[in-house]
């Protein structure tokens, strides 16, 4: 390629800004040519450094002196052109040429300020001796090196000329390198001259002294940067690490504990003695009771009454809830272990044996109690007031006067709790026993107000009855007690019932500011309960329970994630958290959460444990609502197979079968039910009434009618002020539908417009229209299908479908109707000229009939009065009144009944 193709394509590659590629090309170019002075401009143009740019302007102005564009440039790079040409020495150097292969370097001549000497062919001893001088003297006297054994001797002749070196062309780029044979030579020369150097030189006078530097040392600023980056990591890592320990040290109390070897200010959790409130410590109580001061008696310390649940050591028990006068021994610790965890039945043969036990010996009120409480729980209330009446009876004989009071106090507590649950389960009409216990309670109270159990007997009775204010009253005594008994304000039971009072009192205000506010103080009890002690369970499930009310299931999650912290996999937990998903409206979580409760509460033998029945009947609410009927129906019955006496499950499947249509189950359910306080009796007659009637729908006209005669009858037995909202929408329908079946439509459409006067209901207005067809109130009726049919025709089909078969009925019965009015009018004028003829007639027939008596009248007159004068003879009085009554009636009257069968 020629060079000003070469210069072309630089050219062109400049201007599309590929300047490496034009570099190479301008190069290339003026190889070819030196003298293209426009390939010197451009390259000079692309080429980045400015002394380089210099020498290719230098060198196009030396071919063109005058070349305008190269003085431009010089001139644009602040150089003068005149001095940039007067400063050069010499040509310039070519451009870079490609390699060549070297030739032999020619001898160089050494300069007088130095320089690299060439290397030639290895040196005479002339030479070497001309260039280090005479060798230095020696302390043994002068000796000289012998020659090396592997060398020639040097020859004494005149030195051969040494090989040219080769010749270097000053057009191929880069550093002139020479060639291998000529390097391998100056390496020999170089060994050699080293070897005799070391021999004729001692080692000392050939050492080096090299200057020591401290600082400033080649790649010193480069090390030091790398160590401080390194120090600097190190010390960010090392303050990290501790701040992580402060901070854990600072608010961990465990680790403050077991490091710093202190206890922090939490409440302890460990039963201790309670101190007494009198000068010293006196270890046999007395029998005198100063009624200013606390008792002197000393109390043993208790043992905590509920256990730290299982596979969890780190948790923290629950403080001392019960006050007793004397400690437990025997097996009652695991009793009442198990009493505190609801295991009521497997509590009760441990108790019963320390009771027998206790009567046989010495006395201890703790049996009695304990023994009475665990009987009431289970609904044994005459066993347990005989259990207390034997220990009441035994005080006088078998203990001290001083142990007495204290003894007393604890029966009297026995009595209230047993006269509390009794009344609880008597539900409104336990308000006899509730006084009772109030009574005993405050008994025990008033000896030593030390016994919690006394405030939350009384609390607990007054909540039952609904006096709300009165509980928070008595809760209230306790907290101002807490300076003279301290453990008052760490005790939960009390804490949580004034949550429960709070929650209480909230719902039955049914909302408003007031209901928020208590449910406000209720979360709050809640919480300082969970501060104390977060293994309470009723607490965490309370503080669920009011954001669900405050309609805040988002906090209600938040707070079960709170309560499955402490009680990972539990299903109750489980439960609850799937009831607040179903609040949320995430229905499939919901069922997930439920899916996983059951899966916790199975037991190691695969059956389901007692929290499935709630979580099943939970899921079978969501089914319902979900409109999943045979799936909640299958769950309430698994239910009712682990615990068959819960009637409210009962209750819940009755529903359940009728929405799934097994209206067997719904009717023996309805029937079981009544009378057991489940709910209303309204309620289970409203479901039998309903399952009558939609349970005939395809039965024989004997079997329909005897069933919406029952269907009627269990009707009047509801009680409609005692159902639901939604109850009484179903009472409404089944009503009408029954008294429009039965044939009063009437009555039908009476029932149906007191119910529409609550509820807007679709199915109840068609059933009055078809009351109002039936009774030939077609106005009426074709109103009601045609609210219905536009209400409901992209709702439900099965509606429209009935309210449009109602307007084709009305409007044919229309028709009927109004051809039967024109045929009965032509008829009536018809048979009222009929009459008017016939009556025309006879009244002419009348009147000859008088007019001819009348001509016989005054004849026979005639004739009388003829024979009066003749014979002197009396006037006979003759007196004739023809009545002639007719009154034609006619009366037809053409009557069209068409009464539709209503549809079920």
């Amino acid at each position: 390629m020629s060079g000003d193709e070469l210069r072309e394509q630089g050219i062109a590659a400049a201007k599309a800004r590929n300047f490496d590629e034009a570099r190479r090309l301008l190069t290339q170019a003026i190889q070819a040519n030196p003298r293209d002075v426009q390939a010197l401009l451009f390259l000079a143009s692309v080429t980045d450094d400015k002394k380089a740019r210099l020498l290719s302007l230098r060198r196009a102005l030396e071919i063109e002196p005058d070349n305008t564009l190269a003085l431009q440039a010089v001139r644009a790079l602040g150089v003068d052109p005149a001095k940039l040409m007067a400063t050069s020495s010499g040509d310039a150097p070519h451009p870079p040429a490609p390699p060549a292969p070297p030739a032999d370097l020619p001898p160089a001549t050494p300069t007088a300020t130095g320089g690299i000497r060439k290397l030639g062919p290895k040196p005479t001893e002339a030479e070497l001796d001309a260039l280090f001088g005479d060798q230095p003297a020696a302390t043994g006297g002068i000796k000289r090196l012998q020659p090396l054994a592997d060398r020639p001797a040097p020859r004494p002749a005149e030195a051969a000329p040494p090989p040219a070196p080769p010749a270097i062309n000053p057009n191929i780029p880069g550093v002139p390198v020479p060639d291998s044979a000529f390097v391998e030579r100056a390496a020999a020369d170089a060994e050699f001259l080293a070897q005799r150097l070391l021999q004729e030189r001692p080692a000392a006078a050939l050492s080096a002294q090299w200057a020591v530097k401290s600082r400033g040392r080649a790649g010193e600023a480069d090390v030091w940067r790398l160590r401080a980056q390194i120090w600097g990591a190190i010390a960010g890592f090392v303050l990290t690490l501790a701040f992580i320990a402060v901070y854990i040290l600072a608010t961990n109390p465990d680790a403050q504990r077991i490091i710093l070897g202190r206890r922090t200010i939490v409440p302890t959790r460990t039963p201790t003695n309670t101190p007494t409130f009198t000068p010293g410590f006196t270890p046999t109580p007395t029998a005198t009771r100063d009624v200013t001061r606390l008792p002197t008696f000393t109390p043993s310390p208790t043992l905590p009454l509920t256990i730290s649940p299982v596979g969890r050591p780190n948790v923290t028990p629950r403080p001392t809830q019960r006050y007793l006068p004397v400690p437990l021994d025997g097996g009652m610790p695991n009793a009442v272990s198990l009493l505190d965890r609801g295991l009521v039945d497997e509590a009760l043969p441990t108790l019963d044996a320390e009771r027998e036990l206790v009567s046989r010996g010495n006395y201890s009120p703790n049996q009695y109690y304990f023994n009475a409480i665990a009987l009431a729980r289970v609904g044994k209330f005459d066993e347990a007031f005989n259990v207390l009446n034997e220990g009441e009876e035994r005080l006088e004989a078998d203990t001290t006067a001083s142990d007495r009071p204290q003894f007393k106090a604890l029966i009297d507590l026995g009595f209230a709790e047993t006269e509390l649950l009794r009344g609880l389960s008597r539900g409104g009409g336990g308000g006899a026993n509730f006084e009772v216990a109030r009574e005993r309670a405050q008994a025990a109270l008033d000896f030593d107000p030390r016994y919690a159990q006394g405030y939350l007997i009384i609390a607990r009775s007054y909540l039952a009855q609904g006096l709300y204010q009165d509980a928070l009253d008595t809760l209230e005594i306790p907290r101002t007690l807490t300076e003279r008994i301290p453990e008052f304000a760490l005790n939960t039971d009390i804490i949580m019932l004034r949550a429960e009072v709070y929650y209480e009192r909230a719902k039955a205000t049914g909302g408003g500011e007031a209901a928020r506010g208590d449910y406000e103080a209720a979360d709050y009890e809640a919480f300082y309960a969970l501060y104390i002690n977060p293994y309470e369970r009723r607490a965490h499930e309370l503080r669920m329970e009011i954001a669900l009310a405050l309609d805040k299931p988002g906090d209600a999650v938040l707070a079960n994630n709170t309560y499955r912290l402490y009680f990972p996999d539990d299903p109750r937990a489980l439960r609850l958290l799937g009831d607040a998903r179903a609040a949320e409206g995430n229905p499939d979580l919901a069922l997930g959460s439920y899916a996983a409760a059951l899966d916790a509460d199975l037991r190691d033998d695969g059956a389901p444990g007692i929290e499935s029945a709630d979580i099943l009947a939970e899921r079978a609410t969501l089914y319902l609502e979900q409109g999943e009927s045979a799936s909640a129906l299958e769950d309430l019955n698994t239910a009712l197979s682990i615990v068959p006496e819960r009637l409210d499950l009962q209750a819940l499947r009755m529903e359940a079968a009728f929405a799934a249509g097994d209206y067997i189950t719904a009717l023996a359910d309805a029937d079981a039910l009544k009378g057991s306080g489940a709910a209303p009796d309204s309620v289970f007659y409203l479901m039998e009434a309903r399952a009558l009637v939609a349970g005939t729908v395809v039965s024989d006209e004997e079997a329909r009618k005897t069933a919406l005669s029952d269907a009627s009858q269990a009707l009047q037995r509801v009680a409609e002020s005692s159902l639901t909202r939604d109850q009484r929408l179903a009472y409404g329908e089944v009503r009408t539908r029954v008294l429009l079946e039965r044939g009063f439509p009437a009555d039908a459409v009476a029932a149906a417009t007191q119910a529409l006067a609550e509820f807007d209901s679709p199915e109840i207005r068609l059933l009055r229209a078809q009351g109002w067809e039936a009774q030939g109130s077609l106005d009426n009726a074709r109103t009601d299908y045609q609210r219905v049919l536009d209400r409901m025709q992209d709702i439900d089909e099965n509606l429209a479908l009935y309210a449009r078969a109602g307007l084709e009925r009305v409007s044919i019965s229309s028709t009927a109707t109004a051809t039967a009015v024109t045929a009965t009018a032509i008829v009536e004028r018809t048979l009222t000229r009929e009459a008017q003829r016939t009556a025309t007639q006879e009244a002419r027939e009348a009147a000859t009939a008088d007019a001819i008596a009348t001509r016989e009248a005054r004849e026979e007159a005639t004739a009388n009065a003829n024979a009066t004068q003749t014979a002197d003879a009396p006037t006979p009085t003759i007196t004739r009144t023809p009545t002639i009554t007719r009154t034609p009636t006619i009366t037809r009257t053409p009557t069209i009944t068409r009464t539709p069968t209503p549809e079920s």
